[in-house]
């Protein structure tokens, strides 16, 4: 690879720091001859390791013929290669490569450890069998790649657009895929441990932004309320939603289940659940948009009571609203009658004193939370429109029931 303008008495003197490179490289100096082609500040540097625009290296690259090349800490920087570069089985450790054009390059088998790859133009390269540990690919394009059997351990790909690539059987333990633009890419048997960041919902996602990541379960109910109510306030229940934004909705459905899906294969059941409810709110949302009312009710229940199945908690949390809120309608609609004293506990206008106050809700817990759990040995009786709303409190009681046992077993199937 070297070039007959270049002198062959002066070395590169691109030396590589003991702590930059791996182990198995450190201590390395460069072997190539000073690039004499033109001025630049590097005057005693070869050609890859000189930092400067003004150098055209696509034809060294494709034509070399003395590949596979050491190439470590090269710098590439913004640069656009002429012709598909063939760095099959190169070593391009540590090397700068940040807003290069590499568009089409042959990477197969190359070794990308910890090489800055920050926003590069990478489509259509086939990374087949590469090491890319600890490589920083932020926000690069990466449409149609291939990463096949691709080791991308601790690598940082947050913000890169990996549209149609193709990640079977590739590595990516510790990988940073917060933000990233999935739809389309294949991820079968992708190998991804709880070290892998996928971020709390996906690029498509167009409520991420109002939602609290939070983890108190309480936060999280009080959000997902005011974001159905948001939706249901701000809908026109028409079928004419915005092409766009229902289509952003379908991608980030798309999204939530490719994550959902390998997730569940690596045995990340805290992923798979946290995408698969992603999944149901986008859904939720999508419902809103096309004017599909009843599957929108249906979902925002779900949410709200169960959460698509997936929260126990939340079902006892419903559970404790049905019991505290009942007696409040009990002494409202025509109050509890108690057998023994012969007197009715209701509202009255002239109102109540604290003490009273305080007495009649706790006889009226009592007996909502004897109705709600179906015990029967209580002095009270239902009185008017009283008795309806028992009846409805004890079916809820059944069905909250039915939703828990529900709930755990969804657990226990993940």
């Amino acid at each position: 690879m070297v070039d007959p303008n270049r002198s062959v008495d002066e070395n590169c003197e691109y030396e590589v720091e003991t702590e930059a490179l791996p182990g198995d490289v450190r201590n390395w100096s460069c072997p190539r001859s000073v690039w004499t082609d033109s001025e630049h500040d590097d005057p005693k540097k070869c050609i890859w390791h000189t930092d400067t625009d003004n150098k055209s290296i696509g034809e060294r690259v494709s034509d070399c013929d003395d590949l596979p090349e050491q190439l470590h800490g090269i710098s590439l920087c913004g640069l656009e290669l002429e012709e598909e570069a063939d760095f099959s089985n190169c070593t391009l450790i540590d090397a700068d490569l940040r807003g290069a054009d590499l568009e089409g390059a042959n990477m197969r088998n190359a070794d990308l450890r910890g090489a800055d790859l920050e926003g590069a133009d990478l489509r259509h390269i086939d990374f087949t069998d590469a090491d890319l540990r600890g490589a920083d690919l932020i926000d690069s394009k990466l449409v149609g790649s291939d990463f096949t059997d691709a080791d991308l351990f601790d690598a940082d790909l947050s913000e890169s657009n990996l549209q149609g690539a193709i990640m079977k059987f590739a590595n990516l333990w510790k990988t940073d895929l917060t933000d990233v633009d999935l739809y389309g890419s294949v991820l079968t048997d992708a190998r991804i441990d709880y070290d892998t960041e996928f971020g709390n919902y996906c690029s498509y996602d167009p409520i991420r932004e109002a939602k609290d990541n939070r983890p108190r379960i309480i936060v999280n109910y009080i959000t997902d309320l005011y974001s159905i109510w948001h939706e249901f306030r701000n809908r026109p229940w028409s079928c004419n939603g915005d092409e766009d934004f229902v289509t952003g909705l379908n991608r980030a459905a798309g999204t939530y289940r490719k994550i959902e899906i390998i997730a569940q294969r690596n045995g990340l059941t805290s992923l798979a659940r946290h995408a698969f409810t992603c999944r149901k709110d986008v859904h939720r949302r999508e419902y809103a948009e096309q004017g599909q009312i009843f599957s929108w009710i249906r979902g925002s229940i779900s949410n709200l009571v169960v959460r698509y199945g997936e929260s126990p908690l939340r079902v006892v949390w419903t559970a404790l609203l049905v019991i505290v809120s009942c007696p409040i309608f009990y002494f409202f609609t025509g109050g509890l009658y108690h057998s023994e004293d012969d007197t009715v506990l209701s509202y009255t206008p002239t109102g109540l004193d604290l003490s009273t106050t305080i007495d009649v809700f706790r006889e009226g817990f009592y007996f909502s939370g004897s109705t709600f759990l179906g015990l029967t040995y209580t002095n009270y009786q239902p009185v008017g429109l009283a008795r309806y709303i028992a009846i409805i409190e004890a079916g809820l009681g059944l069905i909250l029931f039915a939703l828990l046992v529900f709930a755990f077993g969804q657990r226990a199937k993940r």
